[in-house]
């Protein structure tokens, strides 16, 4: 390497990797060592953690949706963070996975994506209700949040205990959800319309699980 090595930038790079660890360094060399293999066997523990962390997410936004003070929408913007790493290091050992067959990891994959866009959505809310102070009446919104956030809960249940009729439900709650959000949105101001165009990306995100959950 000609050029000398910006450590600062790489441990910046390395925040966002679990599974990587740098273990010799010198000014124009580096060597990191891959410890995914070894996590192989805690890839559902992974998996699941992502769903939870989301739905942590999205309750605490709810909570903060009555009094959004910036330190408690920050805490929450950093556990987007946290929750890129797990997807990145889910990622990465499903690349590395001789168990799992093609089929099973694109089905994986998929879902990870999802979660990714979900904790993208929420993380960009947070920035919305930071940079902005709104005093207004949103009890319309927080009837909507608490619909969408039993919805996760139960496409989240789903994926992982698999029942038709709850299936068959899940689908007209969200199919309701998408017109009730419609019928919202003539109803609002900019600011609060920012605030559902959050939401239903999360939904929208939801159906691709959903999709996912039935061809699987």
């Amino acid at each position: 390497c000609d050029d000398s090595i910006d450590f600062d930038e790489l441990n910046t790079a390395l925040e966002q990797y679990l599974g990587l660890e740098l273990i010799e360094h010198t000014i124009k060399r580096c060597v990191l060592r891959n410890v995914a293999d070894s996590l192989d066997q805690e890839f559902d523990v992974l998996f699941r953690k992502i769903f939870l962390m989301n739905q942590v997410m999205g309750q605490d936004i709810f909570d903060a949706l009555s009094s959004p003070h910036s330190k408690k929408i920050e805490a929450i913007e950093k556990m987007e963070r946290t929750n890129n790493k797990l997807v990145n290091l889910c990622f990465r050992i499903l690349n590395k996975s001789n168990k799992m067959g093609d089929g099973t990891k694109i089905r994986y994959a998929v879902v990870l994506s999802c979660m990714e866009n979900i904790a993208d959505h929420y993380r960009d809310l947070c920035v919305l209700l930071r940079k902005n102070t709104f005093s207004g009446n949103i009890n319309n919104i927080k009837s909507f949040f608490t619909q969408l956030l039993h919805h996760y809960l139960v496409i989240s249940t789903l994926h992982f205990k698999f029942d038709e009729a709850s299936l068959l439900q899940a689908r007209n709650t969200r199919k309701k959800l998408i017109t009730d959000s419609q019928e919202l949105l003539m109803q609002m101001d900019t600011y609060q319309a920012s605030i559902l165009h959050y939401l239903t990306s999360v939904l929208n995100q939801l159906k691709d699980v959903e999709l996912n959950i039935e061809l699987g």
